[in-house]
């Protein structure tokens, strides 16, 4: 038998909330990724690729700056009536790597086996006035703290180290 394991992971870009994530992978292949901010862009794609001539995908920094207010303004539009289906089809094993607003946070908590993990990487701040703020208000939902030194091999002990306390708090 599984028992639920859905971790939330908060910080600012570029913490390296999806190098967590494939660590954690890397440790337990059983483990998806689950992150309302992918099904934002999924919705909005088109619209971004008509203003902003780019995919709501981009990996490119600069273009992912343009374009972050704009996903901002629609994830918190689209919360409201897409969050229920999103929730609904979270795996058992999951880690949410954009858990971007406090709203959506606490709507992550209510899933069994759910938790929040704030993680930390020296000199990485964060993007926009709105991600600070975004970021203070979910500090009191923080359930455990995950330091990423840039390190890929202290990464993976780190993982290791949030899924046997995932397993402790199940247990």
């Amino acid at each position: 038998m599984t028992f639920p394991v859905r971790i939330g992971i908060i910080g600012p870009a570029g913490a390296g909330k999806d190098a967590t994530y494939a660590a954690i992978q890397a440790l337990n292949p059983d483990f998806r990724r689950a992150a309302f901010g992918d099904h934002v862009k999924c919705v909005v794609d088109a619209e971004v690729r008509v203003q902003y001539g780019v995919s709501a995908f981009t990996s490119d920094r600069a273009e992912k700056a343009v374009i972050r207010p704009y996903l901002e303004r629609r994830g918190d539009e689209l919360f409201e009536t897409d969050y229920a289906a999103f929730a609904a089809r979270v795996p058992l094993l999951a880690v949410n790597t954009r858990v971007q607003r406090e709203p959506e946070a606490r709507a992550w908590l209510t899933l069994p086996g759910a938790f929040i993990v704030r993680l930390h990487r020296p000199g990485t701040e964060p993007a926009t006035p709105r991600e600070a703020e975004y970021l203070r208000r979910m500090s009191y939902l923080v359930e455990h703290d995950l330091h990423n030194d840039g390190d890929l091999a202290d990464l993976r002990f780190a993982a290791h180290d949030l899924l046997t306390y995932a397993r402790l708090r199940t247990a």
